[in-house]
């Protein structure tokens, strides 16, 4: 039996593309690792028992999260970008952002001690936002203003405590006569209408192209349904528990009595359950 565990980077607690896809193990490495850790620290907090049945026949565990936090934080964080764990080819794009945003609110709610690795990756993204810079020179790699929504709830007190300005800032601020707090929700509103936009462009089916949304590919909206909350309105919420799914494929695992193949990116356009666990509106 494959287990899990054979596709996992010691050094950097990568997962890996199972061998048959392509000769690059390490491609979507940040997409593919986010997903899978924070599927395993949601189901170790909310499903014990069945963490604990992966636990031991996958040899994969939690503390992997904190080996790929790590390393991120080490090796892949610049001024002037980001890069991917061991795939210097590869250019960064919102397609890894967003996964990796909703693994730091896993690990801020589920693991604390991996919170000062998440802070410093949250912190380096915040100072890329403020002067300006893309996380890559390619079109996938600005942030886009329905994903600054995601950032903002993560840069909260509660959360990772880190003041978030943005080049749009003094835009909110004039009618709100210089108070920052005003200035911050009304922009946190904003975003937020963004974000429900490119939810509302992706639930009815279609890629709708919309001023300042990310819908230059399938992907960017996909994942972006991943980090929708339990409070959002009906019909747009989405599961977050398809890590497992998007690591591998070809380990399976039974989960609430739903056996299905762990398979590449495919498995986030397929699940549409709504799981606990996800950010806050």
């Amino acid at each position: 039996m494959q287990k899990c565990a054979q596709y996992i980077d010691d050094a950097s607690g990568v997962v890996k593309k199972p061998d048959a896809f392509d000769n690059d193990p390490f491609g979507d490495s940040v997409w593919r690792s986010s997903w899978f850790y924070a599927s395993l620290i949601l189901l170790k907090a909310l499903d014990p028992p069945t963490y604990q049945q992966i636990e031991q026949t996958h040899q994969v565990g939690v503390e992997g999260a904190g080996t790929f936090l790590s390393f991120f934080r080490q090796h892949c964080l610049e001024s002037d970008g980001w890069s991917l764990p061991k795939n210097p080819t590869q250019r960064f794009s919102r397609d890894q952002l967003v996964p990796l945003l909703f693994l730091l609110e896993v690990v801020v709610k589920h693991e604390p001690r991996f919170k000062d690795d998440g802070k410093a990756i949250l912190r380096s993204l915040v100072e890329l936002e403020e002067d300006g810079k893309p996380l890559s020179d390619t079109l996938k790699g600005r942030i886009g203003r329905n994903l600054g929504y995601l950032i903002d709830v993560l840069c909260d007190h509660a959360r990772y405590n880190l003041i978030y300005r943005t080049e749009d800032m003094p835009m909110f601020l004039i009618p709100c006569l210089g108070n920052i707090d005003c200035a911050q929700g009304n922009r946190r509103g904003a975003y937020k209408t963004l974000f429900g936009l490119a939810l509302d462009a992706q639930e009815i089916g279609g890629f709708v192209l919309r001023a300042g949304l990310d819908v230059t590919d399938e992907y960017s909206v996909f994942n972006a349904l991943g980090a929708v909350s339990r409070n959002a309105s009906p019909g747009a919420r989405t599961t977050m528990m398809s890590g497992i799914g998007a690591a591998t494929s070809s380990c399976t695992r039974k989960t609430a009595g739903v056996r299905r193949s762990i398979s590449s990116r495919g498995a986030v356009r397929r699940t549409r359950r709504s799981t606990p666990g996800s950010m806050p509106m």
